[in-house]
């Protein structure tokens, strides 16, 4: 509880006096999406989807890193059933179909050990492994700057999203979908007012396109660039060919890239010469990177009962994590 209640002590958020303002925010969608409606931007289909009628407000919680000393918390904010809800879904829906794919994008560790598959090393190079890991992303996102390099991703030069907004348009609905959202801890009320909040559909979206924009500065590192930069939202994957000191050096003025952004850094073991990234165990063999399942020091051995209530597409995909990330 007392975690939970030290993140919400933090500049992001703001603690309200009554649900009010989330009632203000509901009738403020409402309003512009008739105005919308009127301005025959949409249909009355479109305005009912996006529509909030008798919304809950969001809820708080906070999931255990059980993988990290002291067992910090990770932040959520369920937006499930809230007002803005289902313009979040829509957007992110669309917003997803149409952003440009990084060169480091890693859609998740399948695609991570088909990506380390494709890269042939130098036996006459010596390489180090490392991963960097971002400080509460989420939290962190300056979310007005953040949703000002969504629109010029998918608006220019020219636009790039199937929906009926124009620029200004679209800005407005991004703003009523998650900044100043409020959410309930406790009976408490609170509003974060930057960052943006995991659990909510455009979260992943919003974070990942701003860290985009962080990566393109690495075009201007002219020495100590990574040779291979590979990342999984807060995640990233490197390939050094310079010594310890100079990757410590890269580490510096990464973290100069923002003030909101700082990187932490593991540097692969010097015993096994192997890291750890996502649920994947890497090392090398001569002119090979080679992959296995990693299991961290919490895993029981435990998995889920085939004959288990649980859903079908779950035990698949579990079966298919092993087997890939195996071979």
């Amino acid at each position: 509880m007392k975690k939970a209640e030290d993140i919400l002590k933090g500049e992001q958020f703001e603690e309200l006096n009554s649900d009010k303002f989330h009632r203000e925010r509901e009738e403020e969608l409402n309003k512009y999406l008739l105005s919308l409606y009127n301005s025959k931007v949409i249909d009355s289909k479109l305005r009912y989807q996006l529509k909030s009628t008798c919304s809950s407000i969001s809820v708080f919680y906070g999931l255990p890193k059980a993988h990290k000393t002291d067992y910090p918390l990770r932040p959520i904010i369920s937006t499930i059933g809230s007002y803005q809800y289902n313009l979040s879904k829509y957007l992110a829906r669309a917003i997803r179909n149409a952003r440009p794919q990084a060169k480091s994008y890693v859609k998740d560790s399948f695609d991570f050990v088909n990506k380390l598959k494709e890269i042939i090393l130098d036996k006459n190079k010596t390489y180090i492994k490392c991963s960097f890991d971002v400080e509460s992303l989420y939290t962190n996102v300056p979310v007005k700057e953040a949703i000002e390099i969504t629109l010029n991703y998918i608006y220019k030069p020219t636009k790039l999203i199937d929906v009926p907004f124009s620029r200004d348009q679209m800005e407005k609905l991004l703003y009523l979908s998650i900044t100043d959202a409020p959410f309930r801890f406790q009976n408490k009320i609170y509003k974060q007012i930057d960052g943006v909040a995991m659990g909510n559909p455009l979260a992943p979206i919003i974070a990942d396109l701003w860290m985009q924009k962080m990566e393109d500065k690495l075009n201007r590192f002219s020495t100590n660039k990574p040779l291979i930069w590979l990342r999984y939202v807060d995640d990233i994957f490197c390939i050094f060919t310079i010594p310890k000191i100079k990757i410590d050096d890269f580490h510096s003025r990464i973290n100069k890239w923002h003030p909101n952004l700082r990187f932490t850094l593991e540097v692969e073991s010097n015993i096994s010469y192997s890291i750890s990234f996502l649920d994947v165990l890497v090392t090398h063999n001569e002119d090979k990177l080679v992959t296995s399942l990693y299991r961290k020091p919490t895993h029981t051995g435990l998995y889920m009962l085939w004959d288990s209530n649980q859903n079908r597409r779950y035990k698949i995909g579990l079966i298919k994590t092993l087997v890939i990330q195996k071979h």
